[in-house]
This record gives C-alpha cells, structure tokens and sequence, in this order.
C-alpha cells in the first residue's frame, strides 16, 4: 500500500537535535513556571489576596501574603515553598537561554539572525532550528521576512494604535503598567 501524503524529511544532525532539546527544554521550564504562578495565585486568591496578573508581580503578591497576621501559617509555608521552586525555574530559565545563545552565536544561522536589526529572538532560533533540512526550505526567504518584519505595525485602523501615536511608542500609563518577566 502507498502513502502518497508521506513526507520524507533529511535526518537531523546530531548538533541539530541538541539545539532543539535545549529549546524544547527551555519551553518545558517557561510553561512549568506559568503552571506554578497560576497556581500560587489562585490558592492566596481563594484567601483574598490578589495583585495585578503578570510574572513580575509574584514578589508582591508573596509580601503581601508573608505580611497577613490573618493568613494561617501552613498557607504562607506552603507559599513560601511555591515561591522558592518559582525561583529554582528561574534560574533554570536563564541557564537554559545562556546555553542557547552560546549555541546560536556559533552557529552560522544564528550569526545570519544576529545580523537582522532589533530581531533576536530565542523563538526565532528555535523555528529556524526546526526547519533546517526540512523539505520546505523553497519557504526561507518567508520565514527570514516574517522575521524581520516581526513587530512591525500590519494591521491598520484605530484598534491597531491611536492616529496620534506611532506604532510601538508607549504612553505613560503604558509604562505605569508594563510587565517585565
């Protein structure tokens, strides 16, 4: 029986599935960090204590908690706890994205990035890491436009940004409310 709709791809190299695996690994720790703000938030949210959503805002939604008279001790312990493996994710994070710069930085497609303005992204090197001898590579010179017109204003309309600002700039109050990892 034939399978017409069966892709062959070329084997990656062995350099190739390290880069991936270090991508994939860093995914894996950014997504178990996520699972484990979430987590923290919704058990101090079910004893009322609640601060504005983003990562950044964690330390003080532990302040918040470690300073309530009111908070029975097994909940801040176990906060404690929550906020001690948040920052074991952390620095496993970081690790994780010093060891995939080290990686792109010799690579020759990572210098090819490197060389597009503003555009250096750890997702980027992960889709053109997945890519490579990847029968679809006719697509490359899409995928390095996509790339370097990520960011740039697309859409049009009021929704897109007001008449009066230019695209990416920030108003005060954006930054009053900006998140930073």
């Amino acid at each position: 029986m034939s399978r017409p709709d069966m892709r062959f791809v070329p084997i990656k190299s062995a350099e190739q599935q390290a880069v991936l695996m270090m991508h994939k690994t860093r995914e894996l720790l950014v997504t178990q960090r996520t699972m484990s703000v979430h987590a923290l938030r919704g058990h101090l949210a079910e004893f009322g204590r609640v601060v504005a959503k983003c990562v950044s805002r964690i330390g003080q939604l532990l302040e918040l908690a470690d300073n309530d008279g009111s908070l029975p001790e097994e909940a801040k312990e176990m906060a404690k706890l929550l906020a001690s493996h948040l920052e074991g994710l952390d620095r496993s994070i970081d690790a994780a994205e010093k060891k995939i710069a080290a990686a792109n930085r010799r690579s020759q497609t990572g210098q090819l990035l490197d060389a597009v303005p503003g555009q250096r992204d750890v997702m980027n090197d992960m889709a053109v890491t997945e890519r490579q001898g990847h029968p679809a590579r006719r697509h490359e010179p899409k995928l390095a436009a996509m790339i370097r017109d990520q960011g740039r204003r697309t859409s049009s309309g009021p929704a897109a940004t007001a008449p009066h600002q230019k695209a990416g700039h920030m108003t005060e109050a954006d930054q009053n409310v900006q998140c930073v990892k």
